[in-house]
C-alpha cells in the first residue's frame, strides 16, 4: 500500500540533513546540476555566436 504523497516527516528529514552521508552526495548533486547547467549555457552562447557570426 502506497503512503500519502502529500504527508511530510519532519524528523526523517532532521535525521536525513544530520546523516554526513546524504548531505555529501546532496552536494555532489548540486555541483553536478550547476556545471551542467554552466555547459548548457557555453553551448547556448556557442551555437548564438556561431549564428551571429558564422
Amino acid at each position: 500500500m502506497a503512503g500519502d504523497p502529500l504527508y511530510q516527516d519532519e524528523d526523517q528529514f532532521k535525521r536525513m540533513a544530520a546523516n554526513p552521508q546524504i548531505m555529501n552526495r546532496l552536494r555532489r548533486l548540486q555541483g553536478l546540476k550547476f556545471v551542467t547547467g554552466l555547459i548548457a549555457l557555453a553551448l547556448i552562447a556557442a551555437i548564438w555566436l556561431n549564428w551571429r557570426f558564422g
